[in-house]
């Protein structure tokens, strides 16, 4: 996995991007417990419910190196995502197809402060260092699937998650 580290100067951001650590646990569970508030609130309320994703998963991101958080100039955490090489859910995808078959990355678990820009942002990011990026999300999950769309993802069909934990519906951006 390519270790992504940038820092954002302009007008809006002043944002570094880094690997989360161990000690970054409890704000990132408290943005998480903020993303499933606002997904939630705008009719997604079961993609993260029951505590997803929570520490043991968070911790796996770090201790595999691929766990990320953007933190703002006073070092508060204000966002967080999980980059990996591989995801074994991605093999087949149902009612379509992939729009290649070369080395990608996938997000997981992107969860940022609400209304910032900052989704833009993390994707933009990660469109300048990756050609192949898959990512996937519920049908229901309207806010992710436009900022997908907006920023030239395309629609590619479902993947099935593993232990009868349903669908998503899925995304490709290639370059």
């Amino acid at each position: 996995m390519q270790h992504l580290e940038f820092n954002i100067i302009d007008p809006k951001f002043e944002i570094k991007c880094r690997h989360a650590l161990d000690q970054d646990l409890h704000a990132i569970l408290d943005l998480m417990d903020l993303a499933r508030s606002y997904m939630a609130l705008k009719g997604n309320p079961h993609q993260w419910d029951a505590g997803y994703p929570g520490a043991e998963i968070i911790l796996s991101d770090i201790k595999e190196q691929a766990g990320y958080v953007l933190e703002d100039r006073e070092h508060k955490i204000v966002a967080y995502f999980a980059l990996y090489d591989y995801d074994k859910a991605y093999d087949k995808v149902y009612g379509g197809k992939w729009l290649n078959d070369e080395p990608y990355v996938c997000v997981h678990r992107l969860a940022t402060m609400q209304e910032q820009g900052l989704g833009t942002l993390i994707l933009k990011m990660l469109q300048k260092n990756f050609a192949n990026i898959r990512m996937d999300t519920m049908n229901v999950n309207k806010p992710m699937r436009h900022l997908m769309e907006k920023l030239n993802f395309t629609y590619v069909g479902v993947i099935k998650l593993e232990r009868n934990q349903g669908e998503r519906v899925a995304y490709h951006y290639a370059r």
